[in-house]
């Protein structure tokens, strides 16, 4: 099935890192065998204060020595419940974190899209897919030109300023299904499942066209430029040969060895 339209941010989850969410899981399970234990015992105790009560009717049933010895175990197992607790919301909350500690390792803190750390999971998954259901699937690769080193420098520079509105240009011209990325420092990658390369070229047209709106309605003293590649995945391509013919066709771009975007 081909590609059509274009619609919000990519949504594909990131990778998981298991790492320090499946011992503090191993944790709580081990919790949750505690507390039933104490449950047990607790209602053990409760038949026992019942017979302590059932005392006061008839007091040669239970001693008095023996409800006081109920009575702090009860005790005992009140405190020791309060503990449970107390641990259980601890490793909640340190699970809540470090789940999202595990999103901000995969997820550029400038732009908020994936960064090139879980570029080759994503990568390596989409063609698979595009082998398994022999749909096509490209990548479109943008460097972006018009900045110099002393607007970089700046305190909340104009380049940083630039590069998150990028970032939402490509969110609201590419589709749901599409997954964008901050490639490197002033580039930026599309995994497009479900594109040919003609209809990439399409949406990379659109995305030009935001560009240069952008460009004139602007207020950084920033004038943006695109150098791109765009390359179709095909059977047999590895990840690395889908990148080089992608990084390729930008160098040669940028060289005005070919037609510049």
């Amino acid at each position: 099935m081909q590609s059509k339209g274009a619609g919000a941010a990519g949504t594909t989850a990131p990778p998981q890192n298991p790492g320090r969410s499946a011992e503090i899981h191993s944790q709580m399970q081990v919790l949750a065998g505690r507390d039933l234990r104490l449950w047990s015992i607790t209602l053990l105790i409760l038949v026992v204060l019942v017979l302590g009560f059932a005392a006061l009717v008839a007091p040669n049933l239970l001693s008095t020595n023996e409800t006081m010895k109920v009575e702090s175990h009860y005790l005992y197992i009140l405190a020791q419940k309060r503990e449970l607790a107390a641990t259980r919301r601890a490793l909640l909350e340190e699970l809540i974190f470090n789940g999202r500690l595990e999103g901000f390792a995969v997820i550029d803190p400038v732009t908020q899209l994936y960064n090139r750390r879980c570029l080759d999971q994503m990568l390596a998954a989409e063609m698979a897919r595009s082998n398994r259901f022999g749909t096509p699937l490209s990548i479109l690769l943008m460097a972006l030109d018009g900045f110099d080193h002393g607007q970089e420098t700046a305190a909340k520079s104009p380049v940083e300023v630039s590069l998150v509105q990028m970032a939402q240009l490509l969110k609201s011209t590419f589709r749901g299904s599409d997954i964008v990325f901050r490639y490197g420092n002033h580039e930026f990658l599309v995994v497009m499942p479900e594109t040919t390369e003609q209809l990439a070229e399409r949406a990379l047209g659109r995305l030009t066209q935001q560009v240069e709106r952008w460009n004139m309605e602007s207020s950084i003293p920033i004038e943006l430029s695109l150098h791109c590649g765009i390359t179709e995945y095909f059977a047999g391509n590895t990840a690395p040969d889908v990148l080089e013919r992608a990084h390729r066709k930008v160098f040669l771009k940028k060289n005005r060895l070919m037609p510049v975007v």
